[in-house]
């Protein structure tokens, strides 16, 4: 048996054939009976019978989305019966879904104007109206849709189209109505206060809560309504009366204490300020989000300024009100950071990253007070566990990368840079960056076969980078090797910046080993005048002279390297014996 799928829904429906063409006589059937409702009386048996078949087939290629052939049919009934409303409902509604708005406008008015009753006319009339932005007319359409269904929401949809219009007396007379068959709800009252101090009515809006409160006594959230009606029509110490007894029912209300709060500091009373502030951010009834919007610009000094001493103790209530939002721990590990409590600025951050993993801008925090603190190993740790929320993020790598430099664990360097390299392009400024730490820590790895490949390939790709030509070069030079390359890398890298204290030593040092002392000499002086006090400089300045026969130039250089500290293990022994050794 052949299958059809019907329609284009998420979790398709099938049916066999058959079941569709019963399905398609079903609802032709329907509607047909619609157009046999609003058929001329005064066709004939023919005209009758050829009006059926057509409207019949029109139903049925609307219903197979055939809206053109639909059309054509629809228009071959009106050939015959011009007024029948059921018709013209099928061509508004085909035109509508078309985007045709004219002819949908048209041809609904003919099919309400000849079949007022029919409420499906009257609602697509209003989407039409809708879509045209026509409020005026949409207000009126649903006016009569409220008043024939008995429904409510037709009536607020009435009075919601002439405030567009900016028609307020009659969004206003709207709302009465509703409120006639509703009663005063809150949503009602709310939109009436708001049109009336909109049209500048502030009594008419105090009186429409007033409703509220007499309907529903007791109820402080009504009151505070009230309190915030009157703080902005300039009536404040009723509303200040109204809040403070809010606080004697409600003492952790939070809209209140913030209320008041804001009042006494635009009075200039601060300490009544920071009392009410306080209870505000204990409040519990009011949700975190409206209190974050308090707290952050509070903390950023933009609001409440001259409370600013008190950024901590306002954050920590927030944290005892809402223990399982991260976003307290975050906004208290910010000021420790300001503070430069690098320690507890930490505590903070990893707090609230155990409770919300997924706040990238805490892990970047954290990770900068495991730097400022030195603590590698706590860095290399938190980067491991960023990379496994944020795999694709760069940035994570490349402190993980560094960190492991840091503590000399230098797999885990080459492992953090390899993965890091992979997931950048050619150009990125941290993909260099990557490639250094990978190539030191494979030279100091012992790795030296890998030490050249990565330098080879950041050289191939970078050949500008003076950051990885001195450092190959300087490597090379330490085991002694390709000297002549190391010599031209560099001169390269010394042509790039020329001032550049740590490529001047390291051309220096490679001249020193191919012997070539005199030039040596001429580059270590010039190092010594950017970093007088480099023991390694110093000592690199001894070694030379040594060479040059400037036994006792030599040694005054070996000598304030070791004062400089110098970690050389035969530094001692240099100078007492005033020989070089290596």
């Amino acid at each position: 048996m052949e299958i059809i799928q019907l329609f284009n829904f998420k979790n398709r429906l099938v049916y066999p054939r058959k079941y569709i063409v019963i399905f398609l006589l079903l609802i032709c059937s329907s509607q047909y009976s619609f157009a046999q409702k609003n058929k001329s009386s005064k066709l004939t048996e023919e005209q009758s019978i050829a009006f059926d078949r057509e409207y019949i087939d029109g139903a049925k290629n609307k219903i197979l989305g055939n809206d053109k052939d639909a059309l054509t049919h629809f228009r071959n009934c009106l050939q015959i019966d011009p007024n029948n409303a059921a018709v013209h409902y099928q061509i508004a509604d085909i035109s509508f879904q078309k985007g045709n708005m004219e002819t949908a406008s048209k041809s609904i008015e003919i099919a309400v104007t000849n079949d007022p009753e029919n409420l499906w006319y009257r609602k697509l009339q209003l989407e039409i109206l809708d879509a045209q932005n026509d409020y005026i007319n949409a207000a009126k359409a649903s006016y009569v849709l409220g008043k024939k269904e008995k429904d409510v929401k037709y009536i607020m949809a009435a009075a919601y189209y002439y405030q567009r219009a900016k028609d307020y007396k009659n969004a206003i007379r709207m709302l009465d109505e509703a409120e006639k068959i509703s009663g005063p709800t809150e949503e009602i009252i709310y939109n009436k206060e708001q049109l009336y101090l909109t049209i500048r009515k502030p009594k008419k809006a105090i009186a429409e809560i007033q409703k509220l409160i007499n309907t529903n006594p007791g109820n402080t959230k009504y009151e505070g309504m009230l309190a915030d009606l009157y703080m902005n029509t300039g009536e404040q110490q009723r509303a200040v009366g109204i809040y403070k007894g809010i606080l004697q029912k409600e003492p952790r209300n939070g809209f209140a204490g913030f209320a008041l709060a804001d009042y006494y500091y635009n009075a200039k009373e601060y300490d009544s300020s920071l009392i009410y502030l306080k209870m505000g951010m204990s409040g519990d009834n009011i949700d975190i989000k409206q209190k974050l919007n308090v707290l952050i610009p509070f903390v950023a000094n933009t609001y409440l300024k001259e409370l600013g001493s008190h950024k901590k103790e306002i954050t920590l209530l927030f944290i005892e009100t809402h223990p399982e939002d991260m976003s307290g721990y975050a906004i208290y590990g910010d000021l420790y950071l300001e503070d430069k409590n690098y320690k507890n600025a930490r505590e903070q951050y990893a707090k609230a990253v155990e409770l919300d993993p997924n706040a990238s801008n805490v892990w970047n925090q954290l990770l900068t007070c495991d730097e400022a603190l030195a603590d590698y190993a706590s860095m290399v740790k938190h980067c491991a566990m960023a990379i496994e929320l944020y795999p694709y993020e760069v940035n994570y790598y490349y402190y993980g990368a560094f960190a492991s430099y840091r503590i000399q664990d230098y797999s885990q360097t080459i492992k953090f840079a390899l993965e890091g390299i992979d997931l950048t392009i050619p150009g990125d400024e941290i993909r260099i960056n990557m490639y250094s730490l990978a190539g030191d820590a494979a030279h100091y790895a012992k790795n030296y076969a890998l030490c050249d490949s990565i330098y080879m390939q950041a050289i191939d790709e970078y050949p500008e980078s003076a950051l990885a030509l001195n450092n190959y070069a300087y490597f090379l030079s330490l085991r002694n090797e390709k000297l002549d390359l190391a010599a031209s890398y560099s001169k390269k890298s010394l042509e790039l910046e020329p001032k550049n204290p740590s490529y001047l030593d390291t051309y220096a040092w490679i001249m020193y080993k191919q012997k070539n002392y005199s030039e040596a000499q001429k580059y270590i002086l010039q190092t010594l005048e950017f970093t007088p006090e480099s023991a390694e400089v110093l000592e690199h300045a001894g070694d030379i002279y040594y060479k040059l026969g400037k036994t006792d130039e030599a040694v005054n250089f070996w000598m304030k390297a070791k004062n400089n500290g110098s970690k050389n293990e035969f530094i001692d022994k240099k100078i007492k014996d005033k020989k070089l050794y290596e």
